[in-house]
């Protein structure tokens, strides 16, 4: 008798999920129609943009909708390097690169990961948001390096996992899984805790940003 229940649940559930994937829209006719991300400013805080060269071969491979690619530098040489990815809907939201394979590829090592809280502004209200961090080491430099998904505007996602349950909501009530993969980094000059703050200082001042410049998408 259990067994039996055990196999009408199972065939409950793959009929579920069947039912589910047929209800989702393809959405291969939805297209970018503003990407506003490249309108994303150039000074945030008292930090100063500057835009950086990427390879063709690597902007192939990434095949974003649209990029940022940047350093921001601040009085006494501070900097921090911004990466954001765009994904629209027809593209599935999400890169298949992730730092934890990209960065040892790239010859640096990682010497330490852990999930860290930053404090964000939204709608005039604090609130929190989790972020990937990792401490990576090549040669006799280190950084400190946050890295997150969005999706749907605000949505913070530290897994591909979480955004990918994002995605398939979103795809479901709007047709529409959309997604960002955000890398913000620094140089470790003094201290981590330096470090982290000036990180944690950006980000709170960049978040809002990536909200209001969140690319615009319509079914063609």
């Amino acid at each position: 008798m259990i067994q039996y229940k055990t196999f009408l649940i199972s065939c409950l559930c793959i009929l579920t999920a069947f039912v589910l994937v047929k209800m989702i829209p393809s959405g291969q006719n939805v297209e970018v129609i503003e990407k506003n991300l490249d309108k994303l400013p150039y000074r945030i805080g008292n930090y100063i943009g500057m835009d950086m060269k990427m390879e063709d071969g690597v902007v192939k491979e990434l095949d974003t909708d649209v990029y940022i690619f940047r350093r921001y530098v601040k009085e006494q040489d501070e900097e921090i390097t911004l990466y954001i990815g765009y994904y629209g809907t027809r593209k599935g939201g999400r890169t298949g690169h992730n730092p934890n394979a990209c960065y040892p590829g790239g010859g640096w090592a990682i010497i330490d990961e852990s999930r860290a809280k930053v404090p964000v502004l939204f709608d005039g209200k604090d609130r929190m948001i989790t972020v990937n961090l990792l401490k990576v080491k090549k040669g006799n430099i280190t950084q400190l390096v946050c890295h997150w998904y969005q999706s749907s505007g605000d949505k913070v996602l530290s897994s591909g996992i979480g955004q990918n349950l994002q995605r398939f909501k979103t795809k479901i009530l709007y047709n529409r899984d959309d997604g960002a993969f955000i890398r913000v980094s620094a140089p470790v000059t003094q201290s981590l805790s330096y470090s982290k703050n000036r990180l944690d200082s950006f980000i709170k001042k960049l978040y809002p940003l990536i909200v209001k410049y969140w690319p615009e998408e319509n079914e063609i």
